[in-house]
């Protein structure tokens, strides 16, 4: 049966898009191993682990159990370098993606921390933490990484958006083994790794920026460290793109006013260097009358918000003048905040709602796509211990065998591995959603609830699978995806 025009289009272009990652490949054995994980994620049935890219097909003459040992080894290889691989992501997101979307000007990163809880007592990287959630379905401490993932906002501004994945990596518990990779490595906060991945992106493109972070994120060194960025005179390409910060203030947040000027001749000691201070939150209550009114496109329909702006020095000892947004809308007040002073109220507003994308691609990455889903251990790693304390040593500090560092690196590096691949085959049905809705193509999936045109990660996976159902199911190579992809042309 052929296949009709607009559908096999989406599939050239998810080959295109693998094909992509070729030069980072030094021999041709290591891509195919890597064309056969990312069609494993996308048609897979099941988020297992490893094992899940074995039952998304072989041939008749293949080994199973020898596919697996091979694709597992592949994990912690030295025939790719996984930084080149995300240079060639981050690179065709920023420069040759059609389908990012722009609010005033500028496109939109969406950063945030995700907490993976896991069992293991031999895996590289384990550290105990808080849950924040609200969810009382979670346990109030777990074991297990925290990552640090960014996105690029992709879409449709009035339609569907996603949050497509750039980059994500470990960010705690590994300072030590990242020691002993790099000598001049530094130990660095989760708050700068992540502003430090946003700048990364940044520096790959001439496009200007908004970077959508939780609260958590709106401290002094953030705002110093994109000032610092932003200033075109310590830059070495001496380009003009900038990046903004736009994100949520807690409602005991404190602002200053400018201090006054003054007239004539100058007085006894430093000038000052702030005015009166400003308790942000009680301006909803004296500022209330001074209120706008207006209909915004957010979370996907028209909402009618009430906003008022603010702008006032914010930082003890920083005093940074910034832009202070307060929002009120279905009896819900938020107080935003941005490093750029003369952007509108209405483009922080939809910044910052778009930030909710990133919790919803972070279910997909989990649930559906499975890309938390490794389980990779190594035996030179000391035991877990669930009842150390914290004035005693790390085990894995008093490690200086080379043998057992260099295992233990191959462990934590096949993790931020795993992880990678399996936001990059998110982020690549995303841009396929996206292309059959232009396209006009319908799914071929019954939905429970329509929820909209464009269609999610899980529904763009299972048409991809029919496709190629429908269009190779008598073929002889049927149970091997990379040989049917191979072929079509």
């Amino acid at each position: 049966m052929l296949i009709k025009t607009g559908k096999l289009s989406i599939i050239l272009e998810l080959k295109e898009m693998i094909n992509l990652f070729r030069p980072a490949f030094s021999r041709e054995k290591s891509f195919d191993n890597f064309s056969r994980i990312m069609l494993g994620f996308i048609l897979r049935d099941d988020v297992i682990g490893v094992s899940d890219f074995v039952r998304s097909g072989f041939d008749n003459d293949e080994n199973p159990t020898a596919i697996y040992h091979r694709i597992d080894r592949f994990f912690r290889s030295s025939s790719f370098e996984l930084d080149t691989l995300r240079e060639i992501w981050c690179s065709y997101l920023a420069n040759d993606c059609d389908d990012v979307i722009e609010i005033d000007g500028r496109r939109v990163l969406i950063g945030d921390g995700v907490k993976q809880g896991k069992s293991g007592r031999k895996m590289a990287g384990v550290k105990r933490y808080s849950q924040s959630s609200e969810s009382m379905a979670k346990p109030n401490m777990i074991w297990g990484h925290l990552f640090g993932a960014i996105g690029l906002l992709t879409g449709a501004s009035s339609g569907k958006m996603f949050c497509t994945p750039i980059n994500s990596d470990i960010e705690d518990g590994i300072h030590t083994i990242k020691m002993w990779d790099n000598k001049d490595y530094k130990k660095k906060s989760h708050v700068v790794q992540m502003i430090e991945q946003g700048i990364n992106v940044l520096k790959t493109t001439n496009h200007n920026y908004f970077y959508a972070l939780d609260r958590y994120f709106l401290s002094r060194d953030v705002i110093n460290m994109i000032d610092e960025i932003n200033d075109v005179s310590k830059r070495d390409d001496k380009s003009k793109n900038t990046i903004e910060i736009i994100t949520k203030l807690r409602r005991n947040g404190i602002g200053y006013e400018e201090p006054l000027k003054v007239e004539g001749s100058r007085t006894r000691g430093r000038p000052r260097l702030k005015g009166a201070s400003i308790k942000l939150y009680d301006l909803f209550k004296s500022e209330k009358n001074n209120f706008k009114e207006e209909e915004i496109f957010i979370y996907g329909k028209n909402q009618k918000v009430r906003y008022f702006i603010k702008d006032c020095l914010w930082g003890l000892g920083c005093y940074r003048k910034m832009r202070f947004v307060l929002v009120e809308m279905n009896g819900h007040k938020s107080i935003l905040a941005s490093t750029d002073f003369t952007v509108d109220a209405k483009t922080v507003i939809q910044v910052y709602s778009s930030r909710w994308k990133c919790e919803e691609g972070f279910l997909r990455a989990k649930h559906i796509i499975g890309s938390f889903n490794y389980r990779f251990w190594t035996k030179a790693m000391p035991k877990l211990n669930h009842f150390r304390k914290a004035k005693d040593e790390d085990p894995v500090d008093l490690i200086d065998c080379p043998l057992k560092r260099k295992k233990i690196i191959a462990a934590y590096r096949a993790t931020e591995v795993y992880t990678f691949l399996g936001q990059v085959a998110q982020g690549m049905l995303q841009l396929l959603s996206i292309k059959a809705r232009k396209l006009n193509l319908k799914t071929t999936k019954w939905l429970r609830t329509y929820r909209s045109e464009t269609n999610s990660e899980q529904t763009m996976a299972y048409d991809i699978k029919e496709i190629i159902k429908m269009g190779f199911y008598t073929s002889k190579d049927i149970g091997n995806p990379l040989k049917i992809l191979n072929k079509i042309s």
